[in-house]
């Protein structure tokens, strides 16, 4: 009994053995292929590899790496230690004519290292600023990012007029009083938005479902519900649910 018990357990043991093998084995190369992609260093166990094995990943993550140094757009993530002395001029040059495209853009000055550029490109990338800046002045919706400091005379006087018109514009919606700057608007117009704010007020007023209307018992944002008294000859006295609909007829359980 006993030598049968044992064997048992031998068995079990060797079957555990040879289930447990194939997964280590499985383990180990499922990492190695993510070692081999050469793009997530940190991801790869470098504990679990053979030494032959370690010099096939260096050369994968240092080709990875020279890739997307040479792209350009991303300096902070190119490890320039493990480029040759030929890599470095390519990269460098990567860099500054990716630089040079987002300078040219103008939409963002800040993004713009103009220690790369040179003399001549300097001149192009302050006329693309300035031809961005004028574009967004134009708009007259943002005059807090409009760089008055790059506009001519005449372009001041037609970001003036632009200003001028959007800020009407936003007076004349009647909604938001606050941002309309009164000051730049005429006698007439400053007659015409104060009736604009007047009709707004007043329709929030009239309005039903507003929170002034809510202590009768209506839900808020639907009809006010006026209720009458049972029994007095109000809604309701004759067997209606008995509050009124907004237009001041009792209601029906219909409604």
């Amino acid at each position: 009994m006993s030598q049968l018990l044992l064997s048992v357990v031998l068995t079990m043991t060797l079957s555990t053995v040879a289930y447990a093998q194939p997964t280590l084995e499985t383990k180990q190369r499922e990492n190695l292929r993510r070692c081999l992609d050469g793009r997530y260093p940190s991801l790869c166990r470098k504990e679990l590899l053979t030494r032959a094995e370690h010099a096939q990943v260096a050369e994968a993550e240092r080709r990875e790496n020279l890739r997307r140094c040479l792209d350009g757009r991303y300096p902070s993530l190119c490890r320039k230690e493990l480029l040759t002395k030929a890599e470095h001029a390519q990269v460098a040059e990567a860099e500054r004519r990716e630089n040079l495209r987002r300078c040219l853009d103008g939409r963002y000055p800040s993004l713009c290292r103009k220690e790369l550029l040179t003399r001549a490109e300097h001149a192009q990338v302050a006329e693309a600023e300035r031809r961005e800046n004028l574009r967004r002045c134009l708009d007259g919706r943002y005059p807090s990012l409009c760089r008055k400091e790059l506009l001519t005379k005449a372009e001041h006087a037609q970001v003036a007029e632009a200003e001028r018109r959007e800020n009407l514009r936003r007076c004349l919606d009647g909604r938001y009083p606050s941002l309309c700057r009164k000051e730049l608007l005429t006698r007439a117009e400053h007659a015409q938005v104060a009736e604009a704010e007047r009709q707004i007020s007043q329709e929030s007023i009239s309005r039903p479902g507003q929170d002034s209307r809510d202590s009768n018992g209506g839900n808020r944002g639907g009809p006010s519900r006026s209720y009458g008294g049972y029994g007095s000859g109000g809604c309701g006295s004759r067997g209606g649910p008995g509050w009124r609909r907004p237009d001041g007829k009792c209601a029906s359980w219909r409604d």
